[in-house]
C-alpha cells in the first residue's frame, strides 16, 4: 500500500507540476487582498467549490463501477445486497476516509507552503481530496477524443 501511495504521490507531483492540478492545491489565504486579487481569490475558490462537487461525484460513481467490476458475481440490485453496497460506498465517501487518503497520499506536499499550516485536521483534507478528484475528472474529459478520433 505504501508503495503505491508513493507512486500515486508521484505521479500527482508531476501533475501539479504541469499546471495539471491547479484550482485544488491553490493558497485560500485569509489575509487582506487587493482588489484585483480579491476577485481572483473568490473566483478560484467558487472554482474550488465545482471542482469539490464534480469530485465528490466522481469518486461515488469510481466506487460503484468497480465494486461491480471487481465483484461481478454478487447481485446487488436484489433487496438482500443492495444495502451493503450502498453501506460500503458511504463508508467509502466518509470525510473521515478522505482525509486518510490525503495523508497517505502526502497532499499536503502539493500545496502552497503557507496553506499546508492552515489545512490542519477536519474537513478540509477531504475537500482538498475531492477537489482533486474534481479537477482531475475534468482534465479526463477535457482531453477526451471526439466522434472524429481527435483529441482538443
Amino acid at each position: 500500500l505504501q508503495a503505491r501511495a508513493q507512486k500515486t504521490h508521484e505521479l500527482l507531483l508531476s501533475l501539479r507540476n504541469l499546471k495539471v492540478i491547479d484550482i485544488a492545491v491553490s493558497p485560500h489565504s485569509e489575509r487582506a487582498f487587493s482588489d484585483r486579487e480579491t476577485r481572483m481569490a473568490v473566483k478560484r475558490r467558487v472554482a474550488f467549490e465545482r471542482l469539490e462537487c464534480i469530485g465528490d461525484n466522481a469518486w461515488g460513481s469510481h466506487l460503484s463501477g468497480r465494486m461491480l467490476l471487481v465483484f461481478p458475481d454478487k447481485k446487488w440490485a436484489h433487496c438482500q445486497m443492495h444495502h451493503s453496497f450502498n453501506t460500503f460506498r458511504d463508508l467509502a465517501e466518509t470525510n473521515t476516509n478522505l482525509e486518510r487518503m490525503f495523508d497517505l497520499l502526502d497532499i499536503a506536499e502539493l500545496l502552497p507552503p503557507a496553506s499546508r499550516s492552515i489545512v490542519g485536521d477536519g474537513k478540509i483534507k477531504a475537500d482538498i481530496f475531492e477537489a482533486i478528484l474534481g479537477e482531475l475528472n475534468c482534465a479526463l474529459y477535457a482531453h477526451e477524443a471526439n466522434l472524429w478520433g481527435t483529441s482538443e
